[in-house]
């Protein structure tokens, strides 16, 4: 099966990664986030960032928020947990992330 690399967002180390997934496998996503995720925010790129969808349930909480120019209210959303970054083409399959690890770490805004 095809891998696709994937950014990984961990709010409890604070930090960004690279990870590879095997293409469109929720198995493999629910090893990074949880049993439950859910779409957090698509990028104009195609990204997708998938985060926990009990992640606001879940103690310890550790979140985090996108940050920028755009006014959309999913950005000033605080995200609790994991979460992960993935491209999909034109059809929706998944495939290798576009937005680079240092131009989402700029938009990551660390929550206490």
């Amino acid at each position: 099966m095809k891998k696709v690399k994937a950014l990984v967002i961990d709010p409890f180390k604070q930090s960004i990664y690279q990870k590879e997934i095997r293409q469109d496998n929720a198995y493999d996503i629910q090893q990074v986030i949880g049993d439950y995720f859910e779409v957090g925010y698509r990028f104009d790129n195609g990204d997708t960032l998938f985060v926990d969808e009990n992640g606001l349930a879940k103690d310890p909480q550790k979140r985090f928020r996108l940050k920028g120019e755009n006014t959309d209210s999913l950005l000033l959303m605080p995200l609790s947990g994991k979460a992960l970054l993935v491209g999909h083409d034109e059809e929706g399959s998944s495939q290798d992330h576009l937005t680079e690890e240092l131009d989402l770490a700029m938009l990551i805004d660390w929550m206490p």
